[in-house]
């Protein structure tokens, strides 16, 4: 299971960042894209689309 979430998008000197926090019981991720100011709406729905597709896998054991 995977818990997210998402900051409000803020904008400086023409870009808008977005960032997003993943949180499986023992992973922390986190995840930021930079987007044209100008393309920040064509695109947003399209970049959460690409987050929700992230899969964490837990690393092996390495049977010791």
């Amino acid at each position: 299971t995977i818990t997210a979430f998402k900051s409000n998008p803020r904008t400086l000197a023409g870009v808008t960042t977005i960032k997003y926090y993943l949180f499986t019981k023992t992973d922390k991720i986190h995840a930021f894209a930079n987007i044209r100011k100008e393309f920040y709406d064509k695109y947003k729905d399209l970049i959460d689309a690409v987050v929700r597709t992230f899969t964490i896998v837990p690393p092996k054991s390495s049977g010791n």
